[in-house]
Parts: C-alpha cells; structure tokens; sequence
C-alpha cells in the first residue's frame, strides 16, 4: 500500500520523491527544497506513528504465554527493545533510530517465531482432544451464550458443509489458542517497527536511506530467513532511483525472501503430431 502512494505522489509532484532517473543510466537529479520538505514530513509521521504504537505496549503477552527460561528471554529482550524504540527522538538521529527499530524487528521476529512454533503445537493438541471428545468447540463460552430467539437458519448444501466445517474449526481452535493470538499481536508490532525503518529507505536523505541499508543488511546477516523484512526491501526498491541502491535492496530480498518453489514443469507433449 505504501509502495502505492508513494507511487501516486510521484506522478503528482512529477518525478519520484527520491528524485528523477533520465532513463540513460544517469544518477538521478537532486530533489528540489519541496521535495525535501514533503519526505522530511512524511518520515516524521511514520516515526510518530512507530511511537505511538510502541508506547502503547509497556509489557508484551509473551511473558504470560511462554514459560520455559531461554524463551522468556526471547520475550524479555524483545520488550526492552520495544520499549527503545519507542523514545526514538526523529528523523534527525538517524543512525540511533534506524538502530533501535532494526533491533526492535529483529528480537520480534525471534520470539515470535518461537510463539508462533508452540503456537501450532497448541492447536494441534487442541483438535485431537476436541476430535477425541467428539465434539467441535464453542467459539462464545456458556456464559455468554445469547439466547435463541431467531428461527434457525437454512442448512447449507451438503457440498459445501465438507468444506465449511474444517475451516469453522479451523478458526474456532485458532482464537482459542492464547499462543496464536499472541503471535498474532507480535506480527502486527514487528511489521511496525520495519515499517518505520523501511520509511528511512523511502523518505530518508540519501544518508539516512545508505544508514537504514546498513541497518537491513545487518538484520538480514543476523536473521537470513526474514519474509516481513523482505516486504518492506520490496517496497523501497519500487520507489528507489539510485541503481547502486536499488540493485543492492534487491540483493536483499533475495536473501530474506526465504526458499522459493520451482515452477512446475509443463507436460511434454507425446505421440504424433
């Protein structure tokens, strides 16, 4: 979405906030005092907006849903990380504020991942005890069940009700999983935290942008396999004019995209033509 706007900006302001490429190969022109201004403003709130969110969260769910020592860990140094972040001061102090937010990610991604294993592990167990009960779980507790005064519902086709039902359960054993929904809280902080670094890539001086570069390489050296931090390299790379620093955000997402499946192959053709 952001990649978008930033696009539309582009085409209105003729020639991209991070200046204008010639089409020969040329470095791209300087950006006018307008065109500063609007990025210096625009990071500003993306920054603003990281503050926000992080300030919000003084304590993370992790430390009530995890219990063995090294993940508490995991989940103690991701909030002192968050709680970092979330004194960044603005755009001005670039290379402490790129720091503390590729940090913030990076201990997010890690115990999120663990949440997110034992999570998985939690729904399993919780569909074969309901399996073994032999029953589906209820998605409203007893105590909040509304009283039926609406006359039932038609039944749906017997075709679809073989594929409504597993994906009922689906979804009724995933909210019960106070695991789950921690990761689910966990994802949402860390995309902020690499949102707000990826506004550095995007609206930054073409300093801040080679610093918060330096910052996602280290993150991808640190963490190989990243997939929310290859979709915000993916993002500033549409919007990037500079060759060298275009080619080398794509070079990163290459690397924290994670493996990727070959094409399948298309079925030669036999017999005669």
């Amino acid at each position: 979405m952001k990649a978008l706007l930033g696009l539309g900006a582009c085409a209105l302001l003729v020639g991209c906030h991070r200046g204008h490429h010639d089409g020969n190969g040329q470095e791209p022109a300087p950006l006018s005092s307008a065109m500063l201004a609007a990025n210096a403003d625009s990071l500003q709130k993306e920054l603003q907006r990281a503050r926000e969110r992080f300030s919000s969260k003084k304590e993370l769910g992790c430390q009530s849903v995890l219990s063995e020592p090294a993940d508490l860990a995991l989940c103690s140094a991701a909030t002192a990380a968050v709680a970092q972040a979330s004194s960044i001061a603005d755009a001005t102090a670039t290379p402490e504020a790129t720091r503390e937010l590729a940090e913030a990610a990076l201990t997010l991604e890690r115990v999120l991942e663990r949440v997110r294993f034992l999570g998985f592990g939690d729904v399993m167990r919780r569909r074969v005890e309901h399996a073994h009960d032999g029953a589906v779980p209820s998605a409203t507790p007893p105590s909040a069940a509304r009283p039926s005064a609406a006359p039932p519902t038609a039944a749906p086709p017997s075709g679809a009700a073989s594929t409504v039902a597993p994906t009922r359960e689906r979804a009724l054993t995933l909210e019960q999983s106070p695991l789950m929904l921690e990761a689910q809280s966990l994802s949402l902080l860390e995309r902020e935290a690499l949102r707000a670094l990826g506004a550095y890539l995007e609206y930054g001086t073409p300093a801040a942008r080679d610093v918060a570069l330096a910052e996602c390489r280290r993150l991808a050296d640190a963490h190989p396999k990243f997939p929310a931090l290859a979709h915000e390299l993916q993002e500033a790379s549409v919007l990037e004019s500079d060759p060298a620093r275009k080619a080398a955000l794509e070079e990163l997402v290459t690397r924290v995209s994670g493996p990727r499946h070959a094409p399948r192959a298309e079925p030669q053709p036999t017999g005669s033509k």
